[in-house]
Formats: C-alpha cells, structure tokens, sequence
C-alpha cells in the first residue's frame, strides 16, 4: 500500500497501542497507580492537620484534652511517613514499568530490525534506526508512564483538596472550580502547538544522529582528506536546528504552566478577600480559614501536573510515531516451505531487475544464465554492470521485477530463506567482522560454546590466516573492534573467507573475496579453494583474475546480460572485453606490485 494510502492512525489509537505492553504486567501496573493515587490523596491531610493546629479542640474525639498536644506532632510525622513510603513506591513502580516494558519494545524492535527486507535498509540511515530504539523509547515510554502519574497523582490530589474545599466552605469552592474549564481550554490550545514541535524535534533528533554516526564511522576519511570543517559545520547545523525546535517548544511549555496558574490565581485572589472578611466578621473560625488557604494554594500545584499532563503525551506521541514506524515496517517475505539440501542448480530466465526507489536504468535485463550443481562458475565484467545483484537475488535479499529464478529447479519464491541461507557460504565485498572474538566471527553464528576448535583451526588455515590469529595477543579469543578495525583490510577478508570456510556449505559465493589480499596470500587461498570445494557449487565474481582460472566457466556480465562465456583461454580468444578487462587488471596489478616493495596489494 502507498504510503499515502495509508488510514491515519489516531493519537487515542498509539495510546492504547502503547498501554497494551502493560497486559503482562497487570497486578503491578494496578498496584503502582493505586499507590500513586493514594499518595495524592494523602496531601490533603496537610489543609487539616493546619486546621487542627489552630483548633485542637476539634482533636478530643480521638484523645482526651491532655493528651492533643501529643496527638498533633504524631499525626504529622505518621503523615508524612506514610508520604515516604508511598512515594518511594511510586517512584520506583515508575522506574521499573520504564524499564521493563523499555527493555520488552527493545527486543521486538530488534527482532523486526532484523526480519525487514534489504530495502528498507538501502533506504533508513543506522543513526535514523539507532535512534528510534535507544532515544524515542524514552522518549515514549517516559512520556506516557509520567502522563500515567500525573493523571493518577494530581487527579487524585485535586478531587482531595476540592472535597476539602467543598466541605469547608462550598460556595467559595464553586468561583474557583469556575476557572478550570477555561485553564483547561489553555493547556489544549498549547499542547497542539507542543505536540508539532515535539514533531519536529522527533525528526531533527534522528536526522543529527544519523550526522553523528556518519561522522564517526567515517572518522578516517574526515581526517584523510581534511573535512573536520566541513563535518563541524554540518553538525553544528543539525545542533542549531535542533536547539531551535527546543526553543519554541520550551516557550510553548514555559507559556502554558504560568498562564494556565494565573487564571486559578485570580479566583483564588477573589477567595482570598472574601475569607479575609469572613474572618474578620466571625463568619469563619481560624482553622477553617487556614485550611482554606493551604489546601486553595496546593490546588495549583494539581493543575500543573495536569498541564504537564498535555505536554508528556504529545511528545510520547512523537516518540510514538517513530518507534511504531519501525514495528509496522513490513517485514522480508519469508519464502515458502520448501526445505531440501541445496544441490547448487541455478538458472536465472530473462530476470530482470531495478533497486527499489532507483531512477537509473534496470541492473538486470533480461539477463540468462545456468549453473551445474558442482561447477565453478567466475563473473566478470565492468563495474556495475550487474554481478553483485545476482548474488543478492540469489541471496533472497531482493526478488526479481520479472523473469525466473529457479534454484534445483524450484522457484527461489518457493524456498525458505532461512533454511535456504542456512545452507550458503557467502564472503561479500563489503567485508563485515563484529566487535568480538576472531573464533566468534569465524564460527559465526554459533554461539561461543558451541564452537568446534578443530573445524576453527583448519578454517584459518584454508584462508591462510592461521600465522595471522597466531601473532594476535589472545589467539581466537583476540576481540577485532569495531568492525574488525584492528586489523588491515587484508586479513579482515581472510578471516572473512575463514567464516565461509568454517561454514562449509554446498553453494559457496565469493564477491571480490579476495580484492585486498597480496599475491602470495590469493595464491594460497586460490589452491585452498581449487582443493576444498571439489563438488561443490561455487560462484566467483571477481575484478581480479587469479581466482578466475578455478573456475570450470566465465560469465562476462556485462549492462545486465551475459556477454560473453567461455574458459579462460577461449575468451581470451574469442572477446574483446574480456581481453580489455583482463590486461587492465594486470597492468594494475603489476603498478601495485611495483610500488610496494613486499609485493602486497592490502
């Protein structure tokens, strides 16, 4: 469905979404409002025990007269020891609904950040998607449980001291229970201007995240060529957006609370000069008049929790659109059932294909081609010219815009992507090592006791890593760092082709596998790969020719087609981009080995 197309979702419909995470925890989450609400109620105590204070008298139903002035201070300080404890439960019932429905969204945000389609990752930035899951949790979270205790808190709070009004003098209760519904007009009228602002400042917040990790994953190029200006501008505008949308949201916020307080501080003027003649006419006692006063002073303190109320649902609900964006982001088609042994037949049938959202021309076009199960087939050709999305339809990531892709003559549609990616060994040209131990990203993804030591070690051996892990200060147990940046572009492709090796699998695919190994090591690996993958079905793509001649084929992929097929020396023959390609790669090869005195290429 276009995203025009889409029903709106309501804020009353995020609001419950949001609730029903609360359904596993119901007893507790009843338990805390309950305390919540008790600890509002019980600040209106405070009106009458100043009212006892200045009649103790009205206290000898409780004690006799020689005993009140000890009852006073034990009521105060039983008062405000129940406080204690219900504000201590409350405030960690808060911290611990926070935290554990925070921790319940985390997981299944993960969960579907992993299930979604290729696509939507071509699409959304890491930082975008990062911070939906650290920040607007939060920020969503922390908005609707403080809404929670605001609601439950300063209702209870202010029904209490309204009761105590009413009882005390009704008539007077009534001109000041005549400003809140205009005070409530107030709040609403700010909370939609808050609400967009929170909006905006939702947005800026992922757009400044998505800058930042820009620039940290990318710190060595900013040094390279010079750009911390450049990035300090660039953040420094994302910051001063940022700060702007704070601004006018804080003056929304900063307007609401004391405009909302001086339509209550005028009837609560108004009251005032009526007690104080009251008081002076006898009409009224000292304790009542006091009781009064302190519970109408505690009333705005009731409405400011309840015009905060408005400004921590809007900006949970700005939190909410992004975290849900993510959850209602639709998930990859799993496939069908089908969940046979991989035998490694391929063959596309005039598929052609456009990444989603591309203006540029189809990478596939009408493009045919047949894989043996047990042949070695390389792909070559121009750069872009369609070979690494082969292996990515091949791979599930995508499907086809039309034409056929059967995989042992089964429809790849009709496969089980996980059974089916259970059974590949894939060494992609994006190198991708994790931030933990050499044997974890070699044995990945097992877990750490699950690993086989001897299988490990013949891994490294077959990618021509084992002297490599040797030198490392824990062996197999050395962490990489962040994206194996501990070590060079070269051996983070040899443990790469370990992972593979280590997986042992039917269908093996290397996409340029090998493009920052030195000579000596690609020659290594080229014999280990002629050796180990005897039967099975390997597809090479590669700009560099030495792993090209294992191959039993080559395909020149060329504008989305076959070209050209043949061997080796029968292109070499019979095309003359093949050829063209061929001596442009030596010749780079042979300037690279001139230039390093150690004949490395990494």
């Amino acid at each position: 469905m276009a995203e025009d197309a889409k029903p709106k979702v309501t804020d009353w419909a995020r609001l419950r979404r949001i609730l029903s995470y609360l359904r596993h925890y119901k007893l507790f989450f009843v338990l805390g409002l309950l305390c919540t609400i008790m600890f509002g109620v019980t600040e209106a105590a405070v009106p009458w025990l100043m009212y006892a204070l200045f009649e103790p008298e009205r206290l000898e139903f409780l004690a006799g007269p020689e005993h009140v002035p000890l009852l006073l201070p034990v009521l105060f300080i039983g008062v405000f020891l129940l406080r204690g404890i219900l504000g201590f439960t409350r405030f960690y019932w808060r911290t611990w609904m926070s935290q554990t429905i925070s921790r319940d969204l985390r997981r299944e945000m993960i969960d579907k950040l992993l299930h979604l389609p290729r696509a939507y990752h071509d699409r959304e930035s890491s930082g975008v998607l990062i911070a939906r899951i650290m920040h607007f949790v939060n920020q969503m979270l922390g908005g609707v449980i403080d809404v929670l205790v605001a609601l439950c808190q300063d209702s209870a709070r202010l029904c209490a001291l309204l009761a105590t009004l009413l009882f005390i003098n009704w008539q007077y209760t009534l001109i000041l229970m005549a400003a809140i519904p205009i005070t409530l007009a107030v709040i609403v009228f700010f909370a939609k201007r808050i609400r967009r602002y929170a909006g905006h400042e939702a947005s800026e917040v992922s757009l400044m995240t998505s800058a930042i990790n820009d620039v940290i994953q990318g710190q060595a190029l900013v040094k390279a060529y010079g750009g911390q200006d450049r990035e300090s501008a660039r953040l420094g505008s994302h910051i001063d957006r940022l700060r702007g949308v704070g601004l006018r949201q804080g003056v929304a916020i900063a307007i609401n609370i004391p405009l909302s307080q001086l339509l209550v501080a005028v009837a609560l003027a108004i009251i005032l000069a009526l007690l104080a003649a009251d008081l002076l006419a006898g009409r009224m006692s000292e304790g009542e008049v006091s009781a009064f006063v302190f519970a109408m002073i505690l009333i705005p303190l009731s409405l400011r929790g309840l015009a905060n109320l408005a400004n921590f649902m809007q900006v949970a609900l700005a939190g909410a659109e992004k975290v849900f964006a993510l959850l209602d982001a639709e998930a990859e088609t799993e496939g069908g059932d089908h969940a046979d042994a991989v035998r490694g037949d391929i063959e596309f049938d005039k598929v052609e294909f456009r990444y989603p959202g591309s203006d540029s021309e189809a990478a596939l076009q009408g493009l045919s081609l047949r894989v043996e199960a047990g042949e070695k087939v390389a792909l070559v050709g121009p750069s872009g010219g369609g070979k690494t999305t082969i292996t990515s339809l091949l791979l599930g990531f995508y499907r086809p815009t039309a034409g056929r892709l059967e995989l042992d003559g089964v429809p790849l549609a009709d496969w089980s992507l996980a059974d089916l990616r259970h059974q590949l060994a894939v060494v992609s040209q994006d190198t991708y090592l994790f931030d933990t131990t050499v044997a974890e990203n070699v044995a990945y993804p097992s877990p750490r006791e699950d690993i086989d030591q001897e299988r490990l070690a013949q891994a490294l051996q077959r990618a021509e890593a084992s002297e490599l892990v040797a030198a490392l200060p824990e062996k197999e147990e050395t962490m990489l760092g962040e994206r194996g940046l501990r070590l060079s572009g070269g051996e983070r492709q040899r443990i790469a082709l370990a992972r593979a090796f280590y997986r042992d699998q039917s269908l093996l695919i290397l996409d340029e596998a090998t493009s920052s190994l030195d000579s000596r090591t690609e020659e290594g690996i080229k014999k280990s790969l002629a050796e180990h993958t005897e039967g099975k079905t390997v597809l090479i793509i590669a700009h560099r020719f030495a792993t090209v001649e294992i191959a039993d084929r080559v395909l020149v992929i060329d504008r989305g087609r076959v070209a050209e097929q043949g061997t080796h020396a029968e292109l070499m023959g019979s095309s003359q981009l093949y050829k063209q390609l061929y001596e442009s790669q030596r010749n780079a090869a042979g300037g690279q080995q001139n230039s390093a005195s150690g004949g490395q290429v990494e």
